[in-house]
């Protein structure tokens, strides 16, 4: 009996120990399982983005520039807009001498009392526009008459019909004004108008462009000194200087004195902004490179080529790159913040955390999709990058199992195996 009883109570105890294995199992192999394959398994999906290699610097505006002066004193009226394409011998600008600001007041009186005289004939117009229609009837009545008594060769009637009717004229013209006093008056305001006009024309100066450009009316100094010829010379230093003395000056209706600039026109087509930038960053670039360069002020992309890059001068390096594109835009800076666009790359953007197995000298990779929340590889080509990500194609062009636009990638692969279950 009593070894009936330990049997049972050993079959008991093997039970529960099973038991307690298989909960065990259930509840803890899931989350090993889940800690050695599955733990924090970020995704993200494939999005067209782009990369770019460049060079963000202040950029100092080198072109032939033609210097405008005033040929005297005297208040300036531009004739052009800035930035405008004139052609030679333009009236870019009239001087207004110190006599002539007195006429320019006088005449703007004039043009009021014009105005006046103007309102007041219209006035009258309309207080006997009555008047006129019952005159212009009484005209229309004796001509008939006039044809009746003419067919009658009565002479002395028709003279007197013939009188009548001139009264009625001289009526009309007085109430408009035609003849009238009022007409008078704007006559001779008209004339004195005319008399200040060629009064004013005597003392002004027109200013003349020599050669065709771009028109600007910003003047700071070194339209002289920054020349192409003078690209070798520039030094940080020098440019840092120029940040400070830069400044904008509106010409309209400013003073000018004579023999001093006041506009310039920039002449040939082509110009060049120079930086000053560090050896690493001036390292991307090489003589001659085509490059894009991007001018934040302006919010405009045009193509360039880097036409000089200095020895290392004060711990930098001087980059020039010559533009022949938005210059009317950029006429009246001498400054700005550029980015010079080396490389530039579109197409499926991702963080290079996520290609396994890159090798840079093949600019190939692999990367780790989710299909059906199972991990599918799949190699690649990387066409670009930085430090941070990588613009990827397919390896071959025409594949069903090719990666797409929004296909969910792991974000860091890690060990992940081909098939290996992904919740997402």
């Amino acid at each position: 009996m009593k070894a009936e009883e330990g049997k049972e109570k050993k079959i008991s105890k093997i039970k529960i120990g099973s038991f307690l294995i298989i909960m065990f199992l259930l509840v803890y192999v899931p989350s090993l399982m889940h800690w050695v394959y599955g733990r924090e398994i970020n995704t993200d999906v494939i999005k067209i983005g782009t990369l770019e290699e460049s060079v963000n610097s202040e950029a100092f505006f080198i072109r032939d520039e033609d210097v405008l002066k005033s040929s005297s004193d005297g208040i300036c009226i531009p004739e052009a807009e800035e930035g405008n394409k004139i052609p030679a011998n333009f009236s870019v600008a009239t001087v207004v001498g110190e006599s002539s600001e007195n006429l320019l007041t006088a005449l703007k009186q004039k043009d009021i009392e014009i105005i006046k005289a103007q309102q007041e004939k219209n006035k009258n117009k309309k207080i006997f526009s009555s008047d006129i229609i019952k005159i212009e009837g009484e005209i229309d009545t004796k001509i008939r008459e006039m044809v009746k008594v003419s067919r009658s060769n009565n002479i002395p009637e028709s003279d007197e019909i013939r009188l009548q009717i001139n009264s009625l004229i001289q009526k009309k013209a007085a109430i408009n004004g035609d003849t009238g006093s009022a007409d008078a008056h704007m006559n001779s305001l008209k004339q004195q108008k005319n008399a200040l006009q060629a009064e004013i024309r005597a003392g002004t100066k027109v200013i003349r462009s020599k050669s065709p450009g771009i028109i600007s009316y910003v003047v700071d100094g070194y339209e002289e000194i920054l020349t192409r010829d003078f690209i070798k010379e520039l030094t940080p230093g020098f440019l840092e200087g120029i940040k400070t003395q830069y400044s904008v000056n509106n010409i309209n209706g400013k003073r000018l004195e004579a023999g001093k600039p006041f506009a310039k026109i920039i002449k040939d087509i082509e110009f060049y902004m120079a930086a000053a930038v560090t050896p690493d960053e001036a390292a991307i670039f090489k003589q001659g490179d085509t490059v894009s360069v991007r001018m934040n002020e302006i919010n405009k992309t045009v193509k360039g080529k880097i036409e000089y890059i200095s020895a290392n001068k004060e711990g930098k390096r001087i980059i020039a790159v010559k533009v022949s594109e938005g210059m009317s835009e950029t006429a009246a800076l001498r400054k700005t913040n550029i980015d010079i666009i080396s490389r530039y790359y579109e197409g499926y953007k991702v963080p290079l955390s996520s290609l396994r197995d890159a090798d840079y000298s093949s600019m190939t990779a692999s990367i780790v999709l989710v299909k059906a929340s199972c991990a599918v590889i799949r190699p690649v080509k990387i066409v670009g990058r930085n430090d941070d990500f990588a613009v990827i194609t397919n390896i071959e062009e025409k594949s069903k199992s090719n990666m797409g636009l929004y296909d969910v990638y792991v974000c860091r692969p890690g060990n992940i195996q081909e098939g290996q279950a992904i919740g997402q």
